[in-house]
């Protein structure tokens, strides 16, 4: 067999329906105007994350100088001791 024939007709409707985009039209100092106030709100939100980041990072670096091995001898099978009652 060298031919593949699909039957199904559901998706005959999704590519036939073709919607062309908006235009969009060279950026200008009065579109960056009105969307100042967006612009200034998506900066600072970014600036915000960017310094949480970094304050987690400090607190990532002092959290490793903190870990340490510490033996628990009690739990070793040459012990000879046993839980107090």
């Amino acid at each position: 067999m060298t031919v593949c024939h699909c039957r199904c007709n559901h998706f005959t409707l999704f590519g036939s329906v073709v919607v062309k985009p908006n235009p969009i039209g060279p950026l200008t100092i009065k579109d960056f105007v009105n969307g100042f106030a967006l612009f200034v709100a998506v900066c600072l939100v970014f600036m915000i994350y960017i310094l949480v980041v970094i304050w987690a990072r400090r607190k990532d670096r002092a959290d490793t100088v903190k870990v340490k091995v510490i033996y628990c001898l009690a739990s070793h099978k040459t012990t000879n001791t046993r839980p107090q009652q």
